[in-house]
């Protein structure tokens, strides 16, 4: 079966757009996260927001979303040890990784070589930094992508509200 590479296209701009617009929202979260743990929403929310946080990069958020929670659990007595870190060490984790792909999505070009294509192939990217190579992706693999920036956006939101001590106790170290 041949390729309908018009159809490709059109169907990998529709994949992108949804990775995009998920990143997006993710991004929004954070940028929320932030605003209620500084508690400037009554005060300069507007400009908090206008002035700032539009124009940080998500790593710049990721960083300032890592510092206040950081700053939250040692104000609650969390006692960071060699053997004991912060229990959001793994969505911090997550959050780099899936900066990595968002980068991806919105700088990589479309791949419109349909000899680099597969048949699962919904959407493909063409790298040219560091080296030249085309990054395809199936559904299957979108899929994960949007489940994985979903399951971010709500672990982001369980960070809200007040810690206490007893939330440690049944920490597995």
């Amino acid at each position: 079966m041949e390729l309908d590479i018009e159809e490709y296209i059109a169907n990998s701009h529709h994949y992108r757009g949804w990775v995009i617009n998920e990143f997006a929202t993710l991004e929004k979260q954070i940028e929320a996260f932030i605003l209620k743990d500084l508690q400037v929403m009554n005060l300069c929310g507007y400009e908090m927001q206008t002035v700032i946080l539009d124009r940080l990069t998500f790593e710049a958020k990721r960083q300032s979303f890592k510092k206040l929670l950081e700053d939250k659990y040692l104000r609650s007595g969390f006692v960071k040890t060699n053997k004991k870190t912060f229990p959001f060490k793994p969505l911090i984790i997550e959050l780099n990784l899936l900066n990595d792909l968002r980068n991806m999505f919105a700088h990589y070009p479309l791949n419109d070589n349909y000899r680099n294509l597969n048949k699962d192939t919904v959407i493909s990217l063409t790298r040219y930094r560091d080296q030249y190579d085309h990054i395809n992706f199936s559904g299957e693999e979108m899929d994960k992508i949007v489940e994985r920036i979903q399951k971010a956006i709500i672990d982001i939101d369980s960070y809200n509200g007040e810690l206490s001590i007893k939330k440690f106790d049944n920490l597995p170290f």
